[in-house]
C-alpha cells in the first residue's frame, strides 16, 4: 500500500496558482491513501477526483480571528483520501486541545486493509508555535492514547512542527512511535539523515532565518527543519506487529519562483509485519 502525506499550506498568500502543481505532485507518487493537512473540503474533494479516489474524512474548522488575520472565509483542516478498491473504515475523528494556538488541531484514523492485515492510519497537524513544547506533548500523548484504544498496529503522519532533537519527538519515542526516517536513516553522516521537509530554497517560504533559529546546535545553518513525520507504532502490549515502511522518500520540490507548498511532501511503501511478499524495511530510495 503506498500512501503520501503533505501539508498543502491552505489558502494563504497568492494559493490558486500553486493548485496545479499540488496536483502533478499528487498525481506523481500514484498512490493509494492521501493523508492531507491544511486542505480545506473543496480542495480535497477536487483532488479526489482529480486522482480517482474518494474523500473518506475531512475535519477542520475556522481559525480564532482574534488571533489571526486570515480571513474567515473557509475551513482549515485534515483529510483522508483513498482509492475506491482500498477497504478503508474511519475509525476515529475529533479535535484536541490548542492552547494559544490560532488554527484547529485534530485527529483523523482509519483502519485499512483486512483481518490480520489491517493497519490504523492517522493523521494530524500539530500546534505550530514554536516553544509549545508541552502543548505538542499532550497532543502526542492524546493521539497514542487513542490508537491505544482502538487497537492494533499503526501509522502515524502528518506535520507535527517538532523537530527531531525537540523534548516532544523524545516523547513520542517514550509512547511507542518509532520514526520511520530516522530508523531509514541512521547514520548522522548520512546526507539524507536529516531529511528536512522544509527548506530554504522554497520559494514558497519568505523568511529562513526560523529554521536555524529552531534547530539551534542540532543541525548546520541552511539545513531546513524537519517538521513532517511517519511513525509507526506496534498494537498495546506487542512489539512484534509493527507495520514495515518501506522506500520513503520526499517529494514536492519545485523549480521555480512557485512551489506546491511550504512543506515537502512524504510518501511511501507500507507493509503488515509479518507480510513475506511487501519490501524490505525502510528501504530509502
Amino acid at each position: 500500500m503506498r500512501i503520501a502525506t503533505w501539508n498543502l499550506l491552505w489558502r494563504f498568500g497568492d494559493w490558486e496558482p500553486r493548485q496545479r502543481l499540488i496536483e502533478e505532485g499528487l498525481a506523481e507518487q500514484a498512490s493509494d491513501l492521501v493523508l492531507l493537512q491544511e486542505t480545506w473540503p473543496g480542495q480535497a474533494e477536487r483532488l479526489a477526483s482529480m486522482l480517482a479516489m474518494t474523500v473518506i474524512a475531512f475535519e477542520g474548522g475556522y481559525f480564532d480571528q482574534d488571533l489571526s488575520s486570515v480571513p474567515n472565509d473557509e475551513v482549515f483542516g485534515n483529510a483522508i483520501l483513498a482509492k475506491p478498491e482500498l477497504p478503508v473504515e474511519l475509525v476515529h475523528r475529533g479535535a484536541f486541545d490548542a492552547p494559544g494556538d490560532p488554527a484547529p488541531r485534530n485527529l483523523l484514523v482509519a483502519r485499512v486493509g483486512n483481518g490480520s492485515e489491517a493497519v490504523l492510519v492517522a493523521t494530524s497537524h500539530l500546534t505550530h508555535i514554536a516553544d509549545s513544547h508541552d502543548g505538542r506533548e499532550a497532543q502526542l500523548r492524546h493521539v497514542a492514547g487513542v490508537l491505544d484504544d482502538l487497537g492494533g498496529p499503526a501509522v502515524f503522519c502528518g506535520d507535527l512542527n517538532l523537530i527531531p532533537s525537540s523534548p516532544e519527538h523524545a516523547v513520542a519515542e517514550s509512547l511507542g512511535f518509532v520514526d520511520a526516517w530516522l530508523e531509514a536513516h541512521p547514520d548522522p553522516a548520512d546526507v539524507e539523515a536529516f531529511g528536512a521537509t522544509m527548506i530554504p530554497a522554497n520559494a514558497e517560504i519568505r523568511f529562513t532565518d526560523w529554521m536555524n533559529d529552531r534547530n539551534g546546535s542540532a543541525a548546520p545553518p541552511g539545513s531546513g527543519v524537519r517538521l513532517d513525520y511517519v511513525w509507526t507504532t506496534a498494537s498495546s502490549g506487542s512489539t512484534a506487529d509493527r507495520p514495515i515502511v518501506a522506500e520513503l522518500t520526499r517529494f514536492g520540490f519545485g523549480t521555480g519562483e512557485r512551489w506546491p507548498s511550504d512543506h515537502l511532501g512524504l510518501v511511501f511503501e507500507l507493509t503488515p509485519a509479518g507480510t513475506t511478499d511487501g519490501p524490505g524495511r525502510n528501504t530509502p530510495r
